[in-house]
């Protein structure tokens, strides 16, 4: 049975804007889904990846692959 192991980066708060994260969040591209929009309760705070946010993610994602 093959294993995989890659370590959990923390995302810091001020890569993501529009909202505030109570709690400690990190980047673990393996738990990337698709999420139907009918599925999303537009009452919920929601924000976006800052510039710097998407290239964490990118870079997260490229190490994950290259390893």
């Amino acid at each position: 049975m093959p294993y995989y192991s890659h370590d959990v980066r923390r995302l810091p708060h001020e890569y993501v804007d529009g909202v505030e994260l109570r709690k400690t969040s990190y980047v673990m591209p393996w738990a990337i889904y698709t999420i139907p929009l009918s599925s999303i309760r537009d009452t919920l705070p929601s924000g976006e990846l800052t510039r710097d946010g998407l290239g964490l993610i990118a870079d997260t994602i490229d190490g994950m692959i290259r390893s």
